[in-house]
This record gives structure tokens, C-alpha cells and sequence, in this order.
């Protein structure tokens, strides 16, 4: 008598490799939609970014522009200078900034500010040194920013004053005012 080889075939092996198989199919379903996703996403934020440093160092840009059509001129001062105390003569329909102290230093920071913010020698390559060598630029500029800030005066008024919950927190500065001067400061209520 001949025996059947019969093998043991148990029908519940599929229905519990079940939960294996949607796991799979869900995961590479998941990594391929989450890989367009963050191509997509990454690319928004990074450009979010971007814009946001060009910006900072095209504000950048236009003190030192300012501030260098603000030095005083090296031969035939043809300015016309009032002593004002806001530092504005108004002469007609136009009005003319007063001219910044005669200072060598703030000449010499003046130009580096503008040569590290000259808009046709800053570079769009998406490349980490090329992004790295923008940052760089920009905190350098930033620091540039302060020295003449300071050399001259000025107190920087942004965005940066806001206090609690949004609100504008009002800044009256003084000549003399210094960073560790909190009394300019109006209380809030």
C-alpha cells in the first residue's frame, strides 16, 4: 500500500501574515509620499529662509548706502548742514540728513559694511559653502551695523521692540542712550 504524502497545509497562515503584509505595502506607500513631501516642504522652508537673510542683508544694504551718502565729503563740501536736533534740514519740498561725524573709523566700517553687502557680490548658489559664506557675510554685516550704530548714535528701531503678545513696546531714544539703559522703555499696561 502506497502512502500519500500529504503536507500540512494550514489555511489561517495567510490570514495571520495578513497584518505583515499591509505593514509593508503601508510603509512603502508612506516613505515615497513622505520623500515628495519633504522634497516639496524642504524646499518651501528653504526658500522661506533665504528670502528672509536677503532681505535682512538688503536692509543692510540700504544703511550703508545711506550712511555713506551721510559721510562727509572729502574735497568741495557742497552739503548744506543745519544744526538741528533731529539731525533732518528741510529746505522746501525736500529735506537733506545731516552728515555724520568726520571719523576715519566710521569711513573705513562704512565701507566694509558696503562691500560686505554689495548686492552683485553676493552669490544664489545652493552649495553649503556658498550658503555657509552668505551667513558669514551676513553676521559680519550685522556686526558692521552695531559698530556704526553705535560710533554714531543711532538706536536701531524694528520689529525686534515688540513685547508681550505682539504689542509695540514705545522707544524714545536719547543721545546718550546706552544698551544697558532700560529707561527708555514706557511701561506697558
Amino acid at each position: 500500500m502506497a502512502t500519500k504524502d500529504i503536507t500540512h497545509y494550514d489555511p489561517f497562515d495567510d490570514v495571520l501574515s495578513l497584518e505583515d503584509g499591509f505593514y509593508k505595502a503601508g510603509y512603502e506607500l508612506g516613505a515615497a509620499d513622505g520623500e515628495l513631501a519633504g522634497r516639496v516642504e524642504g524646499r518651501s522652508v528653504g526658500l522661506k529662509a533665504g528670502f528672509e537673510k536677503y532681505v535682512a542683508m538688503g536692509k543692510l544694504n540700504g544703511r550703508a548706502t545711506v550712511w555713506a551718502g551721510r559721510l562727509p565729503a572729502q574735497v568741495n563740501n557742497t552739503r548744506t548742514v543745519d544744526s538741528a536736533q533731529d539731525g533732518i534740514t528741510y529746505q522746501g519740498n525736500s529735506c537733506t540728513l545731516s552728515t555724520l561725524p568726520a571719523n576715519r573709523r566710521l569711513q573705513l566700517h562704512v565701507k566694509t559694511l558696503y562691500a560686505l553687502t554689495e548686492p552683485e557680490s553676493l552669490s544664489t548658489a545652493n552649495s553649503e559653502e556658498s550658503v555657509g559664506d552668505f551667513g558669514d557675510r551676513l553676521k559680519r554685516a550685522e556686526a558692521k551695523a552695531k559698530i556704526i550704530e553705535k560710533v554714531i548714535g543711532e538706536i536701531k528701531l524694528s520689529s525686534e521692540t515688540s513685547g508681550k503678545d505682539g504689542q509695540q513696546l514705545e522707544i524714545t531714544p536719547t543721545k546718550d542712550a546706552s544698551i544697558e539703559d532700560a529707561s527708555v522703555l514706557h511701561r506697558r499696561h
